[in-house]
């Protein structure tokens, strides 16, 4: 009697053992070099960047709410069939567990180059619920601190491919200094920094300068020169510096910097901005 006990309790162990492993196989077949199934899907933020700040439409039927670690989209039931979402990113696509990819293929939208998922999604093995569902994933690499975006819909490709096609970055033009005189030695003029709301792969852009009024210049700290560029620049720094040309007395009280933020290779215009600079006094200026 001990021995048929003993038989049968290996006899268990060796079916579990089984399943398990063979649980797993199946689970490898869904993955490739550059994607993989993870329960992880989210990663907690660390504030660097705000998903708040990203710009885009939805369709009329649906509404947007959560807060800057996560967005959602609700339908007119309000039911929750989408959103916005960190995940983690290390060269991989990581994507829901309880999926299985119908299909792919590659975007290449305002926040950068990453891949579009089809997935079938079903509910955990220990769920009584057999359904499943078919749910959209459009992965994009944030390029910061090992972060991708993911903005996911169940619904039609062409509703979710309207929203990405509808994403802006934006920019702003921000200085380390309200105002600037001609007679300060501190600085050669007011510094001019390009700052993106969203994080962007900067390798792909370039930025476009444009003055009505003065001059740009770059500074090389390191040794102290000074180049003037011109009113009209393309550059892949995003920090420049405006003052007025040598001998240049300007009659204007206020004009305007505009900047332009262009694709490298077709020269396509992502997002642009401006700020005016008011002179108070003659040689003294600052930012509106």
């Amino acid at each position: 009697m001990y021995s048929f006990k003993k038989s049968l309790f290996l006899l268990i162990i060796g079916i579990m053992i089984f399943e398990l492993t063979g649980c797993s196989r199946n689970a490898n077949k869904t993955e490739t070099a550059s994607v993989k199934v993870n329960k992880e899907t989210t990663v907690e933020n660390d504030n660097s960047i705000n998903l708040n700040k990203i710009a885009f439409l939805l369709p009329e039927d649906l509404s947007k709410r959560g807060n800057e670690n996560e967005i959602f989209f609700d339908n007119e039931n309000k039911q929750t069939i989408g959103g916005i979402s960190l995940i983690g990113y290390y060269g991989n696509y990581i994507l829901p567990n309880h999926s299985k990819i119908l299909d792919s293929e590659d975007i290449d939208v305002s926040l950068g180059k990453g891949k579009l998922f089809t997935l079938n999604r079903s509910n955990p093995a220990a769920s009584s619920n057999t359904e499943t569902w078919n749910e959209l994933h459009a992965i994009i690499p944030a390029h910061k601190n090992n972060l991708a975006y993911d903005i996911w819909l169940i619904g039609k490709k062409e509703m979710l491919l309207n929203i990405l096609k509808s994403l802006k970055v934006e920019v702003v033009i921000n200085s380390e200094i309200n105002k600037y005189s001609l007679s300060m030695s501190s600085v050669p003029g007011i510094p001019l920094n390009a700052e993106f709301k969203a994080n962007i792969k900067e390798e792909n852009i370039k930025f476009h300068w444009i003055t009505e009024k003065g001059t740009f210049l770059n500074w090389h700290q390191d040794n102290g020169q000074i180049n003037i560029l011109g009113k009209n620049i393309i550059t892949n720094e995003h920090k420049i510096y405006w003052s007025v040309e040598p001998n240049e007395k300007l009659k204007e009280s206020n004009f305007k910097i505009y900047l332009k933020i262009e694709d490298k290779n077709s020269s396509k215009v992502i997002c642009e901005t401006s700020i005016q600079i008011v002179q108070n006094k003659e040689g003294v200026f600052s930012i509106e």
